[in-house]
Order: structure tokens, then C-alpha cells, then sequence
């Protein structure tokens, strides 16, 4: 039995590091997206399933940043944030322009 609990904890804890890692390469790509948004950053174009992906990478950060203290995960917390503040904005125009008719 305890070689079973051992065998659950490992997992749980791969699980863990590849959330970390998905989250992580989330962040940088927004990043490195958002940074070109007055010239490429299309938000007009993409599906509202990209903010819902970096609202949970913005998750998996929050969590890390309490459990760790870690400044890189406080970051990109941060960083995430306020990409999607940006979101936020063109979804509140786009509902302003359509919820008034």
C-alpha cells in the first residue's frame, strides 16, 4: 500500500511540473505576442479560448507564487495580468457595442 501512495504522490507531482511548465511557456508566449499588439497583436481575430488559457496559467502562477514566494512566478503573474486587462477592455467594448441594440 504505501509503494501505491509513493506511486500517487510522484504522479501528482509530475502533474504539477508539467502544469508549471505549460503555464510558464503560456506566459512567454503571450508575452512575446503582446509585446508586437500595436503592430500584430490580432485581438480582434482570437478566440476567446486564449484569454480563458492565460486566465489559467495566471492560476497556476497565483498558486505558485503563494506556495514558492518566488519573485519569477510573482512575474508573470503580473505580466499576465495585465494582458488580460487588455482582453477585458476589447470584450467590455465589444459587449457595450452590442448589448446597447
Amino acid at each position: 500500500m504505501l509503494s501505491q501512495n509513493n506511486q500517487d504522490a510522484a504522479e501528482r507531482q509530475q502533474i504539477l511540473q508539467y502544469m508549471e511548465e505549460t503555464s510558464i511557456r503560456a506566459t512567454a508566449f503571450a508575452e512575446a505576442s503582446y509585446r508586437d499588439r500595436d503592430e500584430n497583436y490580432p485581438f480582434d481575430t482570437l478566440s476567446p479560448y486564449l484569454p480563458y488559457s492565460l486566465f489559467q496559467a495566471a492560476i497556476i502562477q497565483y498558486r505558485l507564487w503563494i506556495q514558492n514566494n518566488s519573485p519569477i512566478h510573482k512575474r508573470n503573474l503580473d505580466s499576465l495580468k495585465s494582458i488580460l486587462r487588455e482582453f477585458t477592455k476589447r470584450w467590455m467594448v465589444a459587449c457595450e457595442s452590442i448589448c446597447t441594440k
